[in-house]
């Protein structure tokens, strides 16, 4: 019986120093640590998912194995002892579990990664992507479906296509137009000068030959020898 006392005590008292540990552990993080992001939605599921398996696996120490294991000589003496010392058992490893897996999610700065990826996974889910195709039954429909969108898509690039064509186009008879107008004009400078050609060659048409070949007697006598 004084065996079975002194193992409670000094199961008690290593309850009581780990108790101790851990508010020193957390007046000294509330002193020293800023206060970090909140949870988003895939890391509150993280934790809702961590949370069910540490309670199964304390679930799972029953009182006949921790009996069998630790409680040959109290069982038949002292079974509320016993019981009492499974339940700190499991508090006290329920505990260490959920320390462990703070300090995990702190060091690998997991909220910060969840977090993020919270942001990838909305900013993807809201840029529309469309809907995958799936068959309906129907080999026509379907069918006509996919060969509607080949279709509609070769249309789009025939349409942009005569656009490009018919832009092309369009600038060809603006610069045609310009060329007519400089034939034009080139043309009535042409009528002009032919025009006064014409002129020239009836007036000389109406003065005689003789008065013609005076004059050109005239000229040359004019011009110095050399």
């Amino acid at each position: 019986m004084a065996t079975c006392k002194g193992d409670s005590e000094g199961d008690k008292s290593l309850v009581q120093n780990q108790d101790e540990k851990q508010v020193i552990a957390n007046e000294s993080s509330v002193a020293g640590d800023p206060p970090g992001e909140p949870d988003g939605a895939r890391m509150m599921h993280l934790r809702d998912a961590l949370r069910k398996t540490i309670q199964k696996c304390i679930d799972s120490a029953k009182f006949s194995t921790f009996n069998r294991h630790y409680g040959k000589h109290m069982a038949d003496r002292n079974p509320q002892a016993l019981k009492s010392l499974l339940q700190q058992f499991k508090e006290q490893l329920e505990k260490s579990i959920k320390e462990e897996i703070e300090l995990m999610i702190d060091e690998e700065n997991l909220v910060h990664l969840f977090n993020e990826l919270d942001k990838l996974i909305d900013g993807t889910s809201n840029e529309g992507n469309p809907v995958a195709w799936r068959p309906s039954g129907e080999p026509e429909k379907d069918c006509q479906r996919q060969v509607y969108k080949e279709k509609l898509k070769e249309k789009e690039k025939l349409e942009r296509v005569l656009q490009e064509v018919e832009a092309e186009g369009s600038r060809l008879q603006e610069v045609i137009k310009g060329q007519r107008q400089k034939l034009g004009k080139t043309q009535m400078k042409i009528n002009h000068q032919l025009e006064a050609f014409n002129q020239a060659a009836a007036s000389c048409d109406q003065v005689p030959i003789t008065e013609l070949e005076k004059v050109l007697h005239q000229l040359c006598s004019s011009i110095p020898a050399t």
